[in-house]
């Protein structure tokens, strides 16, 4: 009989990096273990509400998860908590709703998916309840060395795991080579942004660069897909799409919830584009998902990103809230020989780093340590 492994974290509804995660983390150890799925997850809007409505409601929600959770982790199997908070409200959220759940003795792996975790630590409000709770969990897993690095202080060497994001590929080999294949590439660009919404996430960069590079002659439209965070933010970038003169060739889809649409829109990419500068930022799914499908990535040297990707091999690196930088990448993108080198060397860096046997192999390791 396999082992019974619980994931506690938040799962789609909503789709984000985090949701994604939780939901393939499940379905990559399901053949080894058998794995109990408990989703914290209670927003299903299209929008994310800010401010006391979104904290107020987010702290009743967990409180009536309470008795559920408590009863679910009974059998004291090892649990992988994949909602663990960085933020100080959800960092009392967490110590009062889901840690009480833990029962004495249980194997508890914590997965991190903040850039910014060690400030729960070197808070003052937080930094002694953290500290105390370190001593709780089992092992802190987080995605990249450099992240790892910023948590040393903090989190005790035997305690701290360095395991990679998964998501399934967007493409198969046969996909691919008829991506490769296509007339797109060489004199034409699809570019797609798919990420939440936000504006440090870079996508009002992406928006001017499109509009900079039409009007140096290249031939480029784009995709934007994600989740806005009000309704306002998403008329302003409609209004900004007709101000540039880029109506029927930048397509804004908003949150897509379809699994099989967010791999089309890989696949029909030519270059995906994620300028990021958002300070929790830690290793981004969407990356990943480009890699897998073979488009290569115009990308920032922030938070993990340098180490998932390699400059002049998958990807190529810009400024932050530098739409000119963007343009120049696509221009050198736009090559046929030079996006086909891309193209390949995208999707083995995804097999070589990022790839199901190897990601899975990493966590049934650190489960048996358990």
């Amino acid at each position: 009989m396999a082992q019974r492994l619980h994931i506690v974290g938040r799962f789609p509804p909503p789709r984000d990096g985090q949701t994604i995660f939780t939901q393939c983390l499940s379905d990559l150890l399901r053949d080894e273990f058998d794995v109990r799925n408990f989703s914290t997850s209670h927003l299903g809007t299209d929008l994310q509400p800010k401010g006391a409505a979104r904290i107020g409601g987010t702290a009743l929600h967990y409180l009536r998860l309470q008795p559920r959770l408590r009863q679910a982790l009974a059998d004291l199997a090892p649990v992988i908590w994949c909602s663990i908070s960085s933020q100080m409200l959800g960092h009392w959220r967490d110590l009062m709703t889901v840690v009480p759940c833990f029962n004495p003795g249980q194997k508890i792996v914590a997965s991190i998916h903040w850039g910014n975790f060690s400030n729960v630590f070197a808070r003052h409000l937080t930094g002694p309840t953290a500290r105390r709770l370190m001593r709780r969990i089992d092992r802190y897993v987080i995605q990249s060395a450099s992240l790892a690095e910023t948590l040393t202080d903090w989190i005790p060497a035997d305690k701290l795991r360095v395991i990679p994001n998964y998501v399934p590929p967007c493409a198969t080999k046969k996909d691919l080579s008829a991506k490769v294949q296509s007339d797109a590439a060489g004199r034409s660009l699809r570019v797609l942004y798919l990420s939440n919404m936000i504006a440090e996430k870079g996508y009002l960069d992406v928006l001017e660069a499109v509009a900079l590079a039409r009007q140096q002659g290249l031939v480029v439209e784009a995709d934007f897909a994600g989740r806005w965070n009000s309704q306002t933010d998403a008329d302003a970038f409609a209004g900004r799409i007709k101000a540039l003169g880029l109506g029927g060739l930048v397509r804004a889809h908003g949150p897509i919830a379809d699994r099989q649409r967010v791999q089309a829109l890989f696949l029909a990419a030519d270059v995906f584009v994620l300028p990021t500068y958002y300070p929790v930022e830690a290793q981004p799914m969407t990356i990943i998902e480009a890699l897998s499908a073979g488009t290569p990535v115009i990308v920032t040297r922030h938070a993990s990103i340098e180490e998932m990707v390699r400059e002049g091999r998958e990807a190529l690196f810009v400024a932050p809230k530098c739409p000119e930088e963007i343009v120049q990448a696509l221009r050198t993108l736009i090559q046929r020989n030079t996006w086909r080198a891309f193209s390949g060397q995208a999707r083995q860096r995804y097999e070589n780093h990022f790839g199901e046997s190897i990601v899975r192999k990493k966590w049934t390791d650190l489960i048996a340590e358990l």
